[in-house]
Parts: C-alpha cells; structure tokens; sequence
C-alpha cells in the first residue's frame, strides 16, 4: 500500500516537470500557435489547442528564459483559456464555458426585457490581442435625452463584462 502511494506521488512531481523547461525564443512576436509547434519540434511535448483561440497572443523575445509555465501563465492569464498537463508530455489548453454561458445569459435577459442590444467595435480589430490590456472609458446613455442609462454591462467578446 505505501508503494502505490510513492509511486502516485513520484508520478504527480514528474507530471509538472515539463512545464518547468526553459523556453529559448528566437524570433520577435511569434504567434503562440507557430510558437509551441516549433517547441513540439525541439521538446518531448505535445500540445493540443484550437487555433483561433491563441492564434492572436504573441510571444515576443521577453519571454526568453521564463519556464514554460510561467510563459503560459503571462500570457494566458487574462483570457478564459487554461491548460493542463498530462502525462509529462501532454498539455491541453481548455477554454472556460461559464465565462459564455455568463454572456449569453446576459443577452437573453437583455432580449426578454427588449432592451436594445448592439453590437460595437472601438479601435483597429487586427490590432486587438487576446490578453492585451485595454482600458475602455465612457458613459452608456439614453440616445434620446443623453441620460445616463443606470446599471449597464458591457460584454466584450471575451465573454469578460464590466457593469
């Protein structure tokens, strides 16, 4: 009985060491998609994502010498994507649905009170990255008095929200 558990536990440190690989970037805003199929190419990893969701995040020469995971983490980390290790060779990247239930259920109140829904694009789109910080200011209001319109949320395509 206590070997199987040494054997579980020696298993579970060894499944983590994968990400603890130091990463060697080379070419300045590499897409994160060309990036982990050329560290496939050069590392006993493999890694499976959908390519539109990290096809937009860039891996630039700063990243040079962070561990696998900390390179994940930075530029994961404010998205709804996560990933998970399998195996000490498999890294699974998986895409948090509440985050899209929590935005459809918002537009489906919005559509049930006949509130006005529209859909609005600020900036250059081909310049937008997921994980990049943009800061959106303004006011919601009324079109026809200008009045504040109280207790609005903004629903990005993120599925983030801000009320």
């Amino acid at each position: 009985m206590i070997v199987i558990l040494l054997l579980v536990f020696a298993g579970k440190a060894y499944s983590q060491s994968v990400l603890e690989n130091r990463v060697n970037i080379t070419l300045q805003n590499q897409t994160l998609d060309l990036f982990l199929n050329d560290y496939e190419k050069t590392h006993s990893v493999k890694f499976f994502f959908r390519d539109e969701w990290i096809n937009q995040l860039q891996v630039g020469q700063d990243k040079n010498g962070q561990t696998l995971r900390e390179l994940l983490m930075d530029l994961l980390g404010k998205t709804d994507i996560s990933f998970a290790v399998l195996q000490n060779y498999s890294v699974i990247f998986i895409k948090d649905p509440a985050k899209i239930i929590e935005r459809e259920q918002l537009l489906q109140d919005a559509y049930a009170k006949k509130r006005i829904v529209k859909k609005l694009t600020f900036g250059d789109p081909v310049k937008l990255r997921p994980g990049l910080q943009t800061t959106l200011r303004g006011r919601i209001v009324d079109l026809k008095n200008e009045d504040p319109i109280l207790g609005a949320t903004v629903v990005l395509d993120n599925g983030s929200s801000a009320g």
